[in-house]
């Protein structure tokens, strides 16, 4: 899982998940980046060397859309949606420390947000436990990724079909 960075403070002393930098630190990564969003007036993004280094990167709408126009690496893109109900949101915000009015700010700004989403893949999130949920996120990528590989073979026997 790649860790981001990101300007905003950290919410707890043991937080992971991101690595926290200042503005100065951040600016000095733009050379590198090829993801970036914002959120509540703070920064994140992601390198290409960190891309390399990962498979799975989360991340807003926006920052999809900055990331698949600036990403030039190797590696094959697949956007996936996650899926969980306002309500389940809003218990896990407050469960990690969020203030009632922080957790509704988030909820107000996501709905539109996450809308539209352009993704390859939609995983229900709703589930209680965070392996259980991305277990199951592995699960649908291995099998988006294994159908566009038949696919990818289907073309080349098509495509060898119709040369004979």
């Amino acid at each position: 899982m790649l860790n981001s960075y990101t300007t905003r403070p950290k919410r707890t002393p043991n937080e992971k998940g991101h690595r926290f930098v200042t503005d100065e630190e951040f600016e000095k990564l733009k050379k590198d980046m090829c993801a970036y969003t914002e959120f509540d007036g703070h920064k994140y993004c992601a390198t290409n060397r960190q891309v390399r280094a990962a498979d799975v990167y989360v991340i807003d709408p926006a920052g999809v859309d900055y990331f698949t126009n600036h990403y030039k690496g190797k590696k094959k893109v697949i956007s996936v949606q996650l899926l969980a109900q306002r309500d389940v949101r809003y218990k896990r915000m407050r469960g990690r420390g969020d203030s009632f009015w922080k957790a509704v700010r988030r909820i107000w700004h996501d709905r539109k947000a996450f809308a539209k989403p352009d993704t390859d893949l939609t995983v229900n999130a709703n589930l209680d436990d965070p392996e259980q949920v991305a277990d199951q996120l592995m699960s649908s990528v291995k099998l988006l990724v294994a159908m566009h590989q038949i696919n990818k073979e289907t073309e080349k026997t098509n495509d060898t079909d119709t040369d004979s």
